[in-house]
């Protein structure tokens, strides 16, 4: 094969695969994304495997092809596309663009026209070619630099010229005649009802081609088959001419543009965000840090209280004291060894706090005795209250909503603190905006105190009347299982849904 290596994919089979595999994954506004996630683990899994030079993805438009013309009931077994599905299709093909891959289709044609076409003209060009689907009318394709992988049942199988005859007896060009005598179910291609695999395959092997086999029909030894010949020949005729696959669709193919490259880690951030993949999201090649818009200075404890005076704006990350940095005036602080003086800034009410979830490092910072007061404005809190059907916010969150700039989960504190002073200008508009900033300062923000202090101090539990409601109730239950026995006639296992439906109905 050559050194130079295209990949062509049969997206359509591959969206309906993972649609039926993976059961139950929506986003948390209700959008399916089984088939989404089924086919990007999938078009990871052959870039993180093969590494392909060229790759082009082949999608079906609409099962309206040539085919039904030919024969109407051409796949007329096959339901249509599940609504879950067809929801999840334009998706998929976003999010192809966003890898860089071309999308193929073409009305009245089926994605394996458009392989073989591709296939055919990608030959010329001297490249070595990888069809990636199941279908077993695609091996017909199969020759000397085109080979198929069916990725199912653990490795996969790849059917080189060797492992078609393996697999069905005859070269891959006659798979087309095989289909025409024994027929193919799964597309409801008629065939020859009578005419199994093993009789198909004993008589193309013996006659080479359903051309001469038609020619030579009084030759077949078995009577009873060379009648069920004789009376399906236009059966045979149109079964095959359904099977073969078109090489000469109307495409526009230049192999220099399926050429691989790198994705576009801004488009598939904001689709993976609003699919709500996870996983996906942390795989991303985005920046670990956001723009650093500060200088960062090392200052001795003493040099603290010099620089922060009462009622300016401090915007400050960390997660205990020894590793806190903050900001003030444009600069970024990191004090060696806190002492006093840091204390007293953090402690210091008058003195405005600005963060992302405020309460956590508040809490954080009492475990070695400190106070974090003055609890100004946190960045989580606004974004929750101007939307609070998001499921995350973190920092890249927001980072993407507000800022629009994707960036990866693992940020270190300048990064953080330089996300949270350009975020805070774009909350507060949103917040004055929806008439929400007296809600912000006047109770979120009061009560980030509260709830702080409630996780640092706990609650007092009034354990004697607890017990006493405790005792209250379970003498209640007593009374009402003695009621439900007595009504019911026999005593049975409440609990038990088995025992609970027999009594019941």
């Amino acid at each position: 094969m050559s050194n130079k290596r295209l990949y062509l994919i049969d997206a359509t089979a591959f969206c309906y695969r993972a649609y039926y595999a993976l059961k139950g994954l929506s986003t948390s506004f209700g959008q399916p994304t089984n088939a989404i996630y089924g086919f990007i683990t999938m078009l990871n899994k052959v870039m993180r495997d093969n590494k392909p030079d060229y790759l082009a993805v082949c999608f079906d438009v609409s099962r309206d092809t040539f085919r039904q013309k030919k024969f109407s009931q051409y796949k007329i077994h096959r339901p249509p596309m599940p609504e879950g599905l067809s929801s999840q299709i334009p998706i998929i093909k976003q999010v192809v663009s966003a890898y860089g891959f071309q999308i193929f289709q073409k009305a009245g044609f089926e994605a394996d026209d458009i392989i073989a076409t591709i296939s055919k003209k990608a030959k010329k060009e001297g490249v070595s070619i990888i069809v990636i689907s199941s279908d077993k009318d695609i091996l017909q394709l199969v020759e000397k630099d085109v080979v198929v992988f069916s990725p199912y049942k653990d490795t996969g199988t790849t059917y080189d010229q060797n492992k078609v005859i393996e697999r069905f007896g005859v070269e891959p060009k006659k798979i087309t005649d095989i289909i025409a005598l024994m027929g193919d179910g799964a597309d409801n291609i008629p065939g020859v009802e009578g005419i199994g695999e093993k009789t198909a395959v004993n008589l193309i092997s013996n006659f080479g081609s359903i051309k001469e086999l038609l020619a030579n029909i009084k030759k077949i030894k078995q009577e009873k088959t060379k009648k069920l010949i004789l009376d399906n020949i236009d059966q045979i005729k149109l079964s095959r001419d359904l099977a073969v696959l078109r090489e000469d669709v109307d495409i526009d193919f230049d192999l220099a543009k399926l050429r691989v490259d790198q994705p576009n880690p801004e488009e598939l951030f904001g689709l993976f965000k609003h699919l709500e993949f996870k996983k996906l999201l942390k795989d991303l090649p985005l920046s670990k840090h956001p723009p650093k818009v500060f200088q960062s200075i090392k200052i001795a404890d003493r040099e603290a209280a010099d620089i922060v005076d009462s009622g300016v704006e401090l915007l400050i990350c960390g997660e205990a004291l020894e590793d806190l940095v903050f900001c003030v005036k444009g600069k970024i602080f990191r004090v060696n060894r806190p002492g006093k003086m840091l204390r007293s800034i953090l402690e210091d009410s008058k003195i405005k706090k600005i963060g992302h979830d405020l309460k956590k490092l508040k809490v954080s910072l009492a475990k070695d005795g400190l106070g974090l007061n003055g609890l100004y404005f946190d960045t989580m809190i606004a974004a929750y209250l101007i939307n609070p059907s998001k499921r995350e916010y973190d920092l890249p969150d927001l980072s993407f909503d507000y800022l629009g700039e994707p960036i990866s989960d693992k940020i270190d504190k300048e990064g953080a603190l330089s996300l949270i002073e350009r975020l805070k200008p774009r909350l507060e508009k949103e917040l004055k905006e929806k008439s929400l900033d007296s809600l912000f300062q006047d109770l979120e923000m009061p009560l980030v105190e509260v709830l702080s202090e409630m996780e640092i101090n706990g609650i007092s539990l009034d354990l004697a009347t607890l017990k006493g409601i405790a005792k209250n109730l379970e003498k209640k239950l007593i009374k009402l299982i003695e009621e439900i026995y007595d009504l019911s006639g026999c005593q049975f296992n409440i609990n038990s849904p088995k025992q609970l439906r027999e009594i019941l109905f």
